[in-house]
């Protein structure tokens, strides 16, 4: 990968291999598509001399023997005027002799070329005319198993070429690959940016991806939107209601066991999943609490096997998955007037949708980690004493998210700045007593065991001093927490938002979060409660001892398509 972002000199750097190109002829590194980029203006000649050369070695030298992927980002500053053989064409990325590789040609059209033996050559050609003066993302991706020349533009596939399938590609001994020259001729007249070879065949979501790459060079930028219980999702700045998510699969884990979820998921082309599950607080109407709690561990275990599921993971599981961090305004779930258990969708606050555009992003690595909210109930109706609710929990960070030799510290710093906002976000809305949220940074051992008892398990608070009697990083009894506020929202109060890469020992200490309320209101006034938990924390444990309580996790994931 050769993200041409040096500032100067005659390298550029692969970040990947350490396969660094040699950049002739004076090339200059100026302002990019992501970055710098690499200044190839050779003007119209085709014999330039600007370009970078990447070394002859075993894995460079024989990669377009079988399946593989060359893709880059492209801006011509003109088409090439095919006023002979030199000027033909500007090669992106090529090798020479039979050129082969990424090229634009007079007409404005981006192609791919493939040469079998005998030199026999294979053009996957777009028919679209793309103007001198922007940047355009072009790939082109050779598959030998199944036969195929693809180029894609923009992350869309344009045209496709077949041929033999396993047919032997043609022999380039130790040519090397070029950035922006062929041999002596085609020199490009433009910018690359982000040039990047692979010994397979992108996915046309893989290419996608690249296309949607963000500034930070952290991966593509994603965007979210909230699923309605109603099964539709605003998708838009303006806050289309009317979409439908892929399905909805819902299953009650003690009732019907993990091993019952839909084996198969339904899919529709970028669109979004819901996975619902949903816990009462006993048999019934309510009735007693669930004996032992909902082990949210087997529970994301089990939603990672959807990562077997070829389309899922075509769409999600490729250790990219996005959540939203920001504002969110008061919204109703589910309404439960009836006093069943029959649910009702209820639209979320429209407003909410409308301001999507606001929204920051961010991105995870590794195995999926779901956005999780968390949502408690008191009932409406009797009994006349009330109903009280003992609920508690935690989530822990994610470490396996990290990218390949990253520090959790320095992990977690590289997200911040991709998202530009908060690494851990909290929203907290009630409207009842008693409830209380806090943040733990240590006691791991003690806070892990599923039997967690309260009032011996300690931490570290990282919570807002001006809202706790405790001081930030005192160690305290777990079950010592002050009351928040009704109707706070924590989300949109920065005193309760923190960055945890600012607390020390990231790299001994496993992060997690800790919740717990314990509501008691009069009869027939309900409540509702609701934990929104963010980022790189994934669900360890939820247990409720309930009296006429209901609680539920929505987990939502979503195709990395903004």
């Amino acid at each position: 990968e050769w993200k041409l972002d040096e500032t100067g000199g005659t390298v550029a750097n692969d970040t990947k291999n350490n396969y660094d190109a040699t950049v002739s002829g004076g090339a200059a590194f100026i302002a990019g598509k992501l970055g710098n980029a690499l200044n190839l203006n050779n003007g119209t000649a085709g014999i330039g001399g600007k370009y970078a050369q990447m070394p002859s070695n075993t894995a460079l030298n024989d990669v377009q023997e079988g399946n593989y992927t060359i893709s880059a980002w492209f801006y011509p500053y003109s088409e090439p005027p095919n006023t002979g053989t030199d000027n033909a064409f500007w090669a992106i990325v090529s090798k020479s002799g039979q050129h082969m590789g990424l090229v634009y040609n007079s007409v404005g059209k981006f192609s791919a070329r493939h040469y079998l033996t005998g030199n026999v050559l294979e053009l996957a050609q777009d028919t679209q005319i793309y103007p001198t003066g922007a940047w355009y993302h072009v790939a082109s991706v050779v598959s030998k198993t199944q036969g195929t020349v693809k180029i894609y533009v923009n992350g869309a596939l344009r045209a496709t070429e077949n041929f033999p399938p396993d047919s032997a590609a043609r022999e380039y001994g130790t040519t090397p690959f070029r950035i922006g020259r062929a041999q002596t001729t085609w020199a490009a007249d433009g910018r690359v940016d982000q040039v990047r070879i692979y010994n397979r065949a992108l996915t046309n979501a893989e290419v996608d991806d690249l296309s949607n790459e963000s500034s930070s060079n952290l991966g593509p930028t994603l965007r979210v939107g909230w699923m309605g219980m109603d099964g539709h999702i605003g998708e838009g700045p303006g806050g289309n209601t009317g979409e439908p998510i892929y399905r909805v699969v819902q299953w009650n884990p003690h009732a019907e066991g993990l091993a019952n979820v839909p084996a198969t998921i339904a899919l529709a082309d970028q669109k979004d999943i819901l996975l619902l599950a949903y816990t009462p607080g006993g048999p019934g109407n309510f009735g007693a609490g669930t004996p032992g709690g909902f082990n949210l561990p087997d529970y994301e275990a089990k939603l990672n096997t959807l990562a077997e599921i070829p389309e899922f993971n075509d769409a999600v599981a490729r250790g990219r998955i996005h959540c939203y961090m920001g504002d969110e305004p008061n919204r109703e779930i589910w309404d439960n007037s009836s006093g069943q258990n029959t649910w009702t969708p209820v639209l979320f606050n429209r407003a909410a949708r409308e301001n999507k555009e606001r929204w920051p992003t961010c991105l995870t690595y590794g195995r999926l980690s779901p956005e999780i909210l968390h949502t408690g109930w008191g009932g409406n109706g009797p009994p006349a004493g009330g109903y009280d609710a003992l609920d508690y929990g935690w989530l822990q960070y994610n470490a396996a998210n990290r990218k390949a030799g990253l520090t959790i510290g320095q992990a977690i710093s590289q997200q911040k700045a991709f998202a530009d906002s908060v690494d851990v976000g909290v929203a907290f809305s009630m409207n009842m007593v008693n409830s209380g949220l806090r943040t733990n940074l240590d006691g791991v051992t003690a806070c892990w065991d599923s039997d967690l008892n309260p009032n011996t398990a300690t931490g570290v608070v990282i919570g807002n001093p001006a809202q706790s009697p405790y001081s930030e990083g005192q160690r305290v009894p777990c079950n010592q927490v002050s009351n928040i506020p009704t109707s706070q929202n924590l989300m949109v109060n920065p005193n309760w938002i923190r960055r945890i890469a600012e607390v020390g020992a990231l790299d001994s200490e496993i992060p997690f979060l800790l919740y717990w309320s314990y509501p008691s209101e009069a009869a027939g006034s309900g409540v509702l409660q609701n934990y929104v938990f963010r980022s790189d924390f994934v669900a360890a444990f939820d247990d409720a001892i309930a009296d006429g309580a209901m609680r539920t996790n929505f987990v939502g994931f979503r195709n990395p398509k903004p």
